[in-house]
């Protein structure tokens, strides 16, 4: 879905996902994570690197490997990933047809991917291919409809539903949703939703 991926890929947009791994990286990349050293982990849609970044400096140890389709995604990965000093075989490839053979990775991790992809389905029967026998994999989405505030406006409420019709256009808003679905459609043997219900108000809003 490279020609109407919604967010493109120029620098600032580039910039921006580096950022949005790091406001996130206690509260939904790292919560909850246990890597132990040795273990083999591919991000699939790895973007810039961001996410692989912060999983690379949080558990020293791993081996770390990530695919995307658009090589300048590759080109900022490589380069950000080399600053930090955290080392990852990063290949530009399809995510329906990972060029790794099977059983090659203990986890699995994709993060706000799914929404993005054609055939989620087949992404997923591909991801437990290339995974070992129990191996686990980690699948990060938002359900765009849930988005509230309150008190509310008009003006809320249509930037809430311009968000969400943005993503409908070039792939699925409600992604959040369905993901404990598809993993158990691919064949994932025990799926935990691990759905979490984020609130903010005061001092956290604001941030």
């Amino acid at each position: 879905m490279t020609d109407s991926y919604v967010h493109g890929y120029a620098s600032d947009e580039q910039e921006r996902l580096l950022l949005q791994a790091e406001h996130w990286r206690e509260e939904l990349i790292l919560s909850g994570t246990r890597l132990a050293p040795g273990t083999r982990l591919l991000e699939v849609g790895c973007g810039v690197g961001a996410v692989l970044a912060i999983l690379g400096e949080a558990f020293p140890g791993v081996v770390l490997a990530g695919v995307d389709v658009e090589e300048r995604q590759l080109e900022v990965a490589r380069a950000h990933l080399a600053r930090l000093g955290v080392s990852a075989d990063l290949r530009c490839a399809d995510a329906a047809e990972l060029p790794f053979t099977d059983g090659s990775f203990d986890h699995v991790w994709m993060m706000w991917f799914l929404e993005h992809v054609a055939d989620p389905g087949a992404v997923l029967r591909e991801a437990r291919r290339v995974l070992v026998p129990g191996g686990a994999l980690t699948a990060i989405e938002v359900d765009y409809n849930s988005v509230w505030a309150s008190p509310t406006s008009d003006g809320f409420e249509a930037l809430f539903a311009t968000v969400a019709g943005a993503m409908d256009a070039s792939g699925r808003s409600d992604a959040g949703r369905r993901v404990a679905g598809w993993l158990a459609e691919a064949g994932f043997a025990s799926v935990d939703p691990g759905e979490r219900r984020l609130a903010y108000s005061g001092d956290d809003l604001a941030r």
